[in-house]
């Protein structure tokens, strides 16, 4: 088995499985991919998610110091939720028949809870 931080090799029952969280789907962003990451969008959701309830409160009520730590306290809750269950870690699996020398299956995997999304599937014949 070989274990790398961009990517895991294995050998099981006859199959070959790779393994990466680093794939790219489109073609390119904008976005610098150092600067925008999971954090820093869990980070930006929350941070229009207390924005926009600030602003509603702020044109309703008289804000006091318990409303400014409140939306802190929300803010930090809505961080760590965005963050696991918006913004997950994913991995690229790919399964190949070492036998018919092909490819298997392609999936996601998510790493916190292991559910599996199937990209595709290639039947028996």
């Amino acid at each position: 088995m070989s274990v790398n931080s961009q990517y895991s090799l294995r050998k099981m029952d006859g199959q070959l499985i790779f393994m990466t969280p680093s794939f790219i789907a489109d073609k390119g962003s904008v976005l610098h991919e150092g600067i925008y990451n999971h954090e820093f969008a869990s980070m930006l959701s929350a941070m229009a998610v207390c924005g926009s309830i600030y602003a509603v409160l702020a044109f309703n009520i008289e804000m006091t110091v318990i409303y400014y730590i409140s939306l802190i306290i929300l803010f930090m809750i809505q961080f760590v939720l965005f963050r696991k269950f918006i913004f997950r870690e994913k991995e690229l699996k790919a399964v190949f028949d070492n036998v018919k020398k092909k490819l298997r299956s392609l999936s996601l995997v998510f790493s916190e809870t292991g559910q599996r999304i199937s990209l595709f599937q290639i039947l028996e014949q």
